[in-house]
């Protein structure tokens, strides 16, 4: 999964990237909705983390934008990356390697 950081304080912007980095998320940072507007046109960022109070205006408010610019992207709630429910094929994969193994 990559992500783009969108944050003006560089200090804030840094830890966070460490610490998804870290946690093995690759990463992207920019520091106003201008750049981040260019990172989105070169990039289909899996997520998008929005500084509310930007340069350039609101994180929150720039994100019908984000939509405009890659309209093919998950929306919550529309089932596309929806966990499995445990158990979904899992047992019957298992129970075929077990009959294929005897």
């Amino acid at each position: 999964m990559r992500i783009l950081i969108v944050e003006d304080e560089p200090e804030i912007a840094e830890l966070l990237g460490a610490q998804l980095y870290d946690a093995g998320f690759e990463n992207d940072r920019v520091g106003s909705l201008g750049e981040a507007t260019n990172a989105v046109r070169r990039f289909p960022y899996e997520l998008v983390l929005l500084d509310r109070r930007l340069p350039d205006g609101d994180g929150l408010a720039y994100i019908p934008n984000i939509r405009l610019l890659q309209p093919e992207a998950h929306r919550p709630g529309d089932g596309a990356g929806r966990p499995k429910r445990q158990g979904d094929g899992i047992g019957r994969r298992r129970g075929r390697l077990r009959h294929q193994a005897l």
